[in-house]
């Protein structure tokens, strides 16, 4: 017997198995709610496992779906992203930015708030967003005031 007739059979097994099987138990299985597991030797009873939650260590299979992530607002309510953003430009060095910045310790959430006031789209990782204002606020203004002055 060749791989490929072994193969067939077990997929042809399989199908039979599926198709036999109630609408629910297959949306479970396709979601990952529900597993299938391999039996060696006769055929006996398995406890229908469907109605219990799949114990700690089972992982869900690649590509099932999840409950999407709640996304928080993770900037205080506080927050005043345009004051930072003006008190930012009036700063004449990077450094000085950089500090001004850092004390106000912000969260990502927070951050990206400050770079929409600066008219940016916050991109990548919570330093690749500080320095995105940084350069915005403070290095924009002091390239365009170099090309001014010719």
């Amino acid at each position: 017997m060749t791989d490929l007739t072994l193969f067939l059979q077990l997929q042809a097994r399989i199908a039979t198995f599926l198709a036999e099987q109630p609408a629910e138990r297959l949306l479970a299985l396709a979601e990952g709610r529900a597993m299938l597991s391999l039996v060696d030797g006769h055929p006996r009873a398995v406890p229908d496992t469907m109605s219990q939650p799949p114990p700690a260590n089972v992982v869900a299979a690649p590509g099932a779906r999840r409950a999407p992530a709640v996304r928080r607002s993770t900037a205080p309510a506080d927050l005043d992203a345009d004051a930072i953003a003006k008190s930012l430009r009036a700063k004449e060095t990077l450094d000085e930015a950089t500090e001004e910045l850092a004390g106000h310790k912000l969260t990502v959430g927070g951050l990206k708030l400050v770079v929409r006031a600066l008219g940016l789209i916050p991109k990548g990782t919570k330093a690749d967003i500080t320095r995105q204002i940084i350069n915005q606020a403070v290095g924009a203004r002091r390239k365009y005031d170099g090309l001014r002055q010719g």
